[in-house]
This record gives structure tokens, sequence and C-alpha cells, in this order.
């Protein structure tokens, strides 16, 4: 009795051997080889295509600089966006999302800074008028303001962050094409 048991449990054991390696290797073989960041990030594809229209924008005005610059940053973040995934691509978007972000908060405050009366007592005509002012300190606070709302609902796994980045993407386009006016408004008196 005591043989049969032991030649029991020693097919038990096989048997359950057997099965787990067999689950082993079929995940193994299954196994997702891309560790996902976020899931359906398509709307932040296409946002990122926002970012071509002050590019085509610059590049009326011959502004080739910031059309070529707008063009990488479009490039590096839909590529990205595409598929989100931790790796080199992340880590690029990454990167330059923040020297885009610190090149153009940098030239919005060197215009306004240029057009202020702080800068240019003398020339009454080239200041500009308040309601710039208040288009671009706003726009900067709503820059700040999505991009830190949508960190924060994504780090609470809330999916509204995508939607907040978005208006992330949309407000940051909308500084470019100011910055771009400004730009042309000095130019153009």
């Amino acid at each position: 009795m005591l043989f049969l048991l032991q030649n029991i449990t020693k097919k038990i054991i096989i048997n359950i051997l057997q099965t787990n390696i067999k689950i082993f290797i079929y995940c193994y073989a299954t196994m997702v080889t891309e560790i996902y960041i976020a899931r359906d990030t398509l709307p932040l594809v296409y946002s990122s295509c926002m970012f071509l229209i002050p590019a085509v924008y610059s590049y009326c005005l011959k502004y080739y600089f910031y059309a070529i610059f707008l063009l990488i940053t479009f490039g590096i973040s839909a590529n990205y966006w595409r598929k989100a995934t931790y790796g080199f691509r992340r880590n690029l978007d990454l990167v330059f999302s923040k020297i885009s972000f610190s090149v153009f908060v940098t030239t919005h405050i060197y215009y306004l800074y240029l057009y202020s009366s702080l800068y240019n007592k003398s020339a009454s005509n080239t200041k500009l008028p308040i309601i710039y002012y208040i288009i671009s300190y706003s726009n900067l606070f709503f820059i700040t303001y999505f991009y830190s709302l949508s960190t924060y609902l994504y780090k609470k796994n809330n999916i509204e962050w995508v939607r907040y980045h978005m208006l992330f993407h949309l407000f940051c386009n909308l500084n470019i094409s100011l910055i771009i006016y400004l730009k042309n408004y000095r130019f153009s008196i």
C-alpha cells in the first residue's frame, strides 16, 4: 500500500511539473517583450501633429530655425506616442521636449521683454498692447497647469491624463504661434 501511494505521489508530482513547464514555455513564448507605459495613446499622436501648424507658419515667415525645430519636435513626439513604451524613443522624447520647452519659453520671455517699457522706453510704437501680455502669461500658466495635471492623473492611473496632455500640446502650440507672431511683429514695425 505504501508503495502504491509513493507511485501515485510521484506521478502527481511529475504531472504537476510537466504542466508547470508547459505553462512556463507557453508564457515565455507569448510573453510581451515591450512594457507599455500607456495604451490608447493615438489621440496624443494626433495632438503631436499640431506641431506642424506653427512649423508651417514659421516656414511661411522664413523663420527656418523654428520650422526645422518644430518638425523635429513633431517627429520625435508622434513617433513616441504611436507606441508608448520604455526605451530610446521615450528617453529621446523626454529630453527633446524639455529642450524644446526651454527654447520656446526663453524666446517667449525675450520677445515680451523686448517690447516692454522696461527695455524700450523711448519708442512707444514698439510697445505691445496689454492684451498680449495677458494672453502670454495666462498661456504659460495653462501649459504648466495641464502638464502637471496630466502627470498627476497618469501616476494615479486615471485615463483622463490623456485629455490633459492633449490640452498641454494645444497650449504649447498656441504659445509657439504667439512667439512666431511676436518675432514677426518686431520686424513689421
